[in-house]
């Protein structure tokens, strides 16, 4: 490897040498155990949600980044699939995710990862190195 190459990769880790970094599996389950959202029939017909609230194992010190994706999905395969994740109400201390789905779609089960990840310097482990919590 080049020494370009080195210290861009050096670069590239350094701001993770202090990072908090979480991670989990939220199963939001069968959709007709799921609560209607209200939402416009005219809009969305039989719009419903999980809603599941999710709290870190470690506080961070500031509001961390979140992300979250399918992890896995068993759907009717005689209707369209229509589904969608909504991230909301981020804090230092968790967050709140709703799966949402509409119409006539069968969600048997949806389970979603996430990964919330921060940069503060408070949060590194005795040897400062990266603290990683599941």
């Amino acid at each position: 490897m080049n020494s370009i190459m080195k210290g861009f990769f050096l670069v590239c880790l350094l701001p993770l040498t202090s990072a908090l970094i979480q991670e989990g599996i939220i199963r939001c389950g069968n959709d007709h155990h799921w609560r209607l959202t209200g939402y416009d029939p005219t809009i969305r017909l039989n719009e419903r949600e999980s809603v599941n609230n999710i709290k870190f194992p470690i506080p961070y010190t500031s509001t961390p980044a979140v992300t979250v994706s399918v992890h896995q999905l068993d759907t009717d395969r005689f209707q369209n699939l229509r589904y969608e994740l909504r991230l909301t109400s981020v804090t230092t201390t968790g967050f709140k995710l709703s799966c949402v789905t509409w119409h006539h779609t069968g969600i048997y089960s949806l389970n979603v990862r996430w990964v919330s990840l921060s940069d503060s310097a408070q949060q590194i482990d005795s040897d400062g190195g990266i603290v990683v919590a599941k």
